[in-house]
């Protein structure tokens, strides 16, 4: 029974691997501006895009905590659930001299939007799913403003291209 369940892993591992090598590497070599996509400069439609306007109209405010910065009013705005925390203790990220096994990155999430943050960070980061762009990514600077706004980050795109 032993030599069966080894033989398995080894059957999945040999396939895993067999298809990470078989993706064409041309998959995604097209602009993210091609006419088709229009990912830098296309309109966008998205709980951010939305938050933004409540806030220049000033129906909706962000309150800077000094601990957290941001983040719960910034989740009260988006209605994610502090429950929804995810702790994520990789250091692929370009913020990965901050984010270690003490020192994780928090990760709230509902069906459309992720905001991350790290402790001692200067930025809240958000993933958003958008109608007509797919993922999109903003910034918002954890420091006082008089009118916090989030910020477009094509940065990310670096790993998160696909």
């Amino acid at each position: 029974m032993r030599r069966r369940g080894v033989g398995l892993t080894a059957a999945i591992c040999v396939a895993a691997a067999a298809g990470s090598f078989a993706q064409r590497r041309d998959v995604f070599v097209q602009s993210r501006d091609d006419a088709a996509i229009n990912y830098s400069k296309g309109d966008t439609d998205n709980p951010i895009d939305r938050l933004n306007k409540r806030l220049a109209g000033g129906t909706t405010k962000l309150t800077l905590d000094p601990a957290n910065g941001y983040l719960k009013s910034m989740l009260d705005a988006l209605g994610i659930s502090p429950t929804s925390q995810v702790l994520v203790f990789s250091q692929t990220s370009f913020q990965a001299e901050r984010i270690g096994f003490h020192n994780p990155r928090a990760i709230f999430f509902n069906d459309n939007t992720a905001v991350a943050w790290v402790r001692g960070s200067n930025l809240l980061e958000v993933a958003v799913q958008d109608r007509t762009q797919g993922g999109v990514f903003y910034g918002l600077p954890q420091k006082a403003s008089g009118a916090p706004r989030l910020e477009r980050d094509n940065n990310c795109l670096a790993c998160h291209l696909s």
